[in-house]
């Protein structure tokens, strides 16, 4: 049952609301199932904690079978746009870590705009594979357009010589 899992961000009382219905993935940010609601039809329902703003509000969305979203429990704006991304096309910020000859300290780097979720290995690989120079001043952009993303990997710290 459901309602025997334990999942961090999503709440006992969201759980057992997916009873007598097919739970169909669950992880620490969201908890999917599929419901019939009338005969045949059967809907999509999501339940996410939303990392747009520290509130973390829980946020159902629903789709049904023409594929159309509703989302309910969002506190501010930036949940609706937030969980909408999340279904359609979700991206991630990358934040990761340089190696850098010379330099005992590695270099930390982060992504200009947010990458498709799906590419973020092939992403990382690309940015591991980078060769930096010293010196690094801190906002330098190291790879322009990474992997046709449209978003630069730019440093985030200053190494000096």
């Amino acid at each position: 049952m459901a309602n025997e899992q334990t999942v961090t961000g999503v709440n006992s009382q969201t759980v057992s609301d997916f009873n007598d219905q097919m739970v169909t993935g669950m992880n620490d940010q969201t908890l999917t199932g599929m419901k019939q609601t009338d005969g045949e039809n059967l809907i999509q329902e999501t339940i996410l904690t939303c990392i747009g703003c520290p509130m973390g509000c829980l946020i159902t969305v629903t789709r049904d079978q023409q594929q159309q979203l509703t989302i309910t429990g969002e506190q501010c704006s930036r949940g609706k746009d937030y969980a909408r991304t999340e279904m359609v096309r979700p991206t991630r910020t990358l934040t990761t870590l340089i190696a850098v000859p010379g330099s005992r300290t590695p270099l930390s780097v982060k992504t200009s705009q947010p990458v498709p979720r799906e590419m973020i290995n092939a992403c990382l690989d690309a940015i591991h594979a980078t060769r930096v120079q010293l010196p690094v001043e801190r906002g330098a952009v190291l790879i322009e357009n990474l992997l046709g993303t449209g978003s630069d990997v730019v440093a985030t710290r200053t190494l000096k010589k």
